[in-house]
């Protein structure tokens, strides 16, 4: 259920998302949302083909390319603060766009924060409100080939198996008995 008038939600810190390193998240906000679907189209070229040296990917690379642009763009805007995160000296980094793109360029620590902040956005998202198609419905994608014979496979030489009663055969009418016999 959704309840109108609730409190916005708030700042939150994700506790060890790498060893060591607390992170604080913003709550993913409509713009924050509008802006990562915004990379996500940019990286697919506008029309849902990632464009690589060779010209259009696969369509799994080009989902995992809009994902990853997607995710990206979310945790960019999303970090507002951490601790644990250091210079090569050891002295802690502020939080900056570079330092960000910076931290967020090792993808362990992408998947990491992918996985503790976008993730379970997404997945609240995904859940929808009932009303949404079902996964295992019929669609407008191609339908699979049947896969059941269309005819009786031939019985093989030497092979003394017996015709069995399927479930698709009707059995032989019985005649009913004259009374008294």
């Amino acid at each position: 259920m959704i309840r109108i008038g609730e409190a916005a939600p708030s700042a939150r810190w994700e506790e060890e998302v790498l060893p060591g390193v607390d992170i604080l998240f913003a709550p993913i906000t409509r713009p924050a949302w509008r802006a990562a679907k915004r990379a996500a189209a940019k990286a697919l070229d506008g029309e849902g083909k990632a464009v690589g040296a060779e010209g259009t990917l696969a369509d799994d690379e080009a989902i995992e390319i809009g994902g990853d642009a997607f995710s990206l763009e979310l945790i960019r805007r999303g970090i507002l603060e951490w601790r644990g995160v250091g210079d090569l000296d050891g002295n802690p980094i502020d939080v900056t766009p570079e330092a960000v793109d910076i931290f967020l360029s090792d993808p362990r620590r992408f998947d990491a924060c992918d996985l503790r902040y976008v993730m379970p956005f997404a997945l609240e998202q995904r859940e929808g409100n009932g009303s949404a198609g079902s996964p295992s419905g019929t669609s407008s994608r191609v339908m699979p080939a049947k896969t059941t014979a269309g005819s009786v496979a031939k019985r093989a030489p030497g092979v003394a198996a017996k015709n069995v009663r399927t479930g698709s055969t009707r059995p032989k009418r019985k005649r009913a008995k004259a009374s008294g016999r």
